[in-house]
């Protein structure tokens, strides 16, 4: 409030400008013209007192933030009158100012929240389920702070958000693999059936390094920066297997 330069719009349509000093003194101006009067804040009551030299007025305080206080004159019901910080509200629509105030900081969350396999709980900003989620750019927050990048699983589901930038990118399965040396490959996938090229690759919850990895004696992969780069299988008919390996193109 102090220091700071507000204007408020008169009953003639005309711009008035006040700064409160902090000596207690109050520039006033209109037209160009300035003068010198005196302010007074009374906490008890939450009340200032103006003296504008030509008169004094004694005002409750209704709301004050860094942009708009509003006051009103003391014994009357709706004598109202708003000044606004130039340096935040340029145009003085302190209307529009209040309404995005409270469409920013008051409207209501629309967001729910899933359990992770650590118990953490992730908040997922649509009213929507994630299984149904449109649009994968979706916000998610611990307790209302961003979220650092990388793969969160819903516990006791298979499936696995990945995320970069506190968005949701996208949503994919979880499925594990044996290998013959006893490690765990998990692989999180687009198809729920199968895997696929770009699918993510990890072992002990990091991504592996450029490999080649068996599933089993039928499906082999290439990993390259975490990722499936290729594919090749051995072909099955009525339940047979046949052949030589072959590369998923």
């Amino acid at each position: 409030m102090i220091d700071k330069p507000w204007a408020l719009v008169d009953d003639n349509n005309e711009i008035q400008k006040l700064i409160f000093k902090k000596n207690n003194d109050l520039i006033l101006s209109k037209n160009g013209k300035a003068e010198v009067g005196k302010w007074e804040y009374f906490p008890e009551a939450k009340s200032l007192l103006i003296d504008r030299g030509t008169d004094k007025i004694f005002c409750n305080e209704i709301f004050i933030d860094n942009g708009v206080i509003i006051l009103k004159l003391d014994g009357t019901k709706n004598d109202f009158f708003a000044l606004a910080n130039e340096n935040i509200v340029s145009d003085l629509d302190v209307v529009t100012y209040l309404n995005n105030l409270v469409e920013r900081n008051f409207a209501p969350s629309e967001k729910r929240t899933y359990l992770l396999e650590n118990d953490k709980k992730l908040e997922v900003h649509s009213k929507k389920h994630i299984d149904f989620l449109e649009n994968k750019d979706t916000k998610v927050t611990f307790e209302n702070k961003n979220v650092n990048d990388g793969f969160y699983k819903l516990k006791n589901t298979r499936l696995t958000l990945v995320v970069k930038n506190s968005l949701i990118t996208t949503t994919l399965s979880e499925y594990d693999y044996l290998l013959d040396d006893n490690r765990k490959l998990k692989i999180l996938q687009k198809n729920q059936f199968d895997v696929s090229i770009n699918d993510y690759v990890l072992i002990d919850s990091k991504l592996v390094e450029d490999d080649l990895f068996f599933l089993h004696k039928n499906k082999k992969i290439k990993t390259r920066n975490g990722l499936i780069e290729k594919i090749w299988f051995r072909p099955n008919i009525l339940g047979f297997t046949f052949g030589d390996l072959r590369e998923v193109k």
